[in-house]
């Protein structure tokens, strides 16, 4: 019995790892765009930690292999094979841009409204967005993911480090310390 529970725990584990930790899936009431990009602000974690400038040196954090990475950002969302090129492009071209800040006023800036990049499939009423949340220290950034396909949407956070050997990705320890605003984005995506 104990063999089975450590079994089934596992394969519960790597199914959220393989979508990219917390996924919030939103439902729209209409057709339309989303309005506004859902807000994310920073909260406690179960033992009342919360993350602060550096936090990734000192919290126990889960790195991702660079090969999963795609199905992390995809979250997935069942896009045609054009749309996930899409998607992974816009991704790198998204690091290239702000992976540092241009401006640092504070050792841990927060992203600007206008840190983004998005791409969008009119024909098939579909969006990806990648916004910066925040820089934490020097080389890592923690950033929002959405992909909105018609009247639904998806949406994660994920942190990504430059290390001399390459880039490294936690989507499930930032997770924590990151949240979604649900209601604020409903309301005003009415």
């Amino acid at each position: 019995m104990k063999f089975l529970l450590a079994i089934l725990f596992l394969l519960f584990m790597n199914k959220s790892y393989a979508l990219g930790g917390k996924v919030y899936k939103i439902k729209l009431d209409n057709d339309d765009w989303l309005k506004v990009i859902p807000h994310v602000y920073p909260t406690a974690d179960w033992s009342g930690q919360e993350w602060y400038c550096g936090a990734h040196r000192y919290v126990t954090t889960t790195w991702g292999d660079d090969w999963r990475k795609p199905k992390k950002l995809l979250m997935g969302t069942k896009l045609s094979k054009e749309n996930k090129q899409r998607h992974l492009k816009t991704f790198e071209k998204f690091l290239r841009n702000y992976k540092h800040p241009t401006r640092i006023k504070g050792r841990c800036p927060d992203g600007k409204s206008t840190d983004l990049e998005t791409w969008i499939d009119y024909k098939n009423k579909t969006i990806g967005i990648f916004k910066v949340i925040q820089y934490d220290e020097k080389n890592c950034m923690i950033f929002q993911t959405l992909i909105q396909i018609k009247r639904k949407i998806r949406t994660n956070i994920g942190l990504v480090c430059q290390r001399e050997y390459g880039n490294y990705y936690d989507f499930l320890t930032v997770a924590k310390y990151f949240k979604v605003d649900l209601d604020s984005f409903k309301r005003l995506n009415q």
